[in-house]
């Protein structure tokens, strides 16, 4: 059986095109959460959320925050959820990995809750631990620990960036802004 969303992809299935590329999709979902539940995916199969390429993932989300904005604009939505579920045990219920981006109302009655544990400070150390050290394996060129100050109590564990890149100023961050606003406006 072929995957439903490589035929909208491929234009084999009819769907409602919001924006497309030659690498990404968005689409208007016909069984919506909400009016304007809109799904983005790669055009190309991954059915792992890890098995997707950085610059497609990087994609999706900048037009994801795009789409939000418009939604909350134009539909008058009081909130935006995105949901991604990887994994059979996650929720994925497709073959394809699908980003929604979900606008939510007042009253809409859609709930997405699950329920807290609490954690023994020693756990929230040996999880941190284990992540960074396979994180550092991911990139050789980078040491993830380098941008995280670990106070004597771990549950109270800050992040902070050594990066000169995050200590812009906001009239940077607003040209940044503005050449993403005019790249996706060109691009529907």
């Amino acid at each position: 059986m072929e995957c439903v969303f490589c035929k909208i992809a491929s234009k084999q299935l009819a769907s409602f095109i919001i924006f497309e590329d030659n690498d990404i999709i968005a689409v208007l979902d016909l069984y919506p959460a909400n009016p304007g539940h809109i799904l983005v995916f790669p055009k190309n199969h991954f059915s792992r959320f890890e098995d997707i390429p950085d610059n497609i993932i990087g994609k999706m989300f900048v037009l994801a925050k795009y789409i939000s904005s418009v939604l909350t604009s134009t539909l008058n939505a009081d909130g935006i959820n995105l949901y991604l579920a990887s994994g059979k045990y996650a929720g994925q219920k497709t073959p394809h990995i699908v980003l929604h981006i979900i606008p939510r109302y007042k009253e809409d009655s859609i709930h997405f809750e699950w329920s807290r544990k609490q954690l023994n400070p020693q756990v929230f150390q040996q999880i941190q631990n284990a992540i960074v050290s396979a994180l550092n394996k991911y990139n050789t060129n980078r040491n993830y620990t380098e941008n995280i100050h670990i106070n004597k109590d771990p549950t109270k564990t800050e992040v902070f960036s050594k990066d000169k890149k995050t200590n812009r100023n906001h009239k940077d961050k607003e040209k940044d802004y503005s050449k993403m606003l005019i790249w996706f406006l060109r691009k529907i």
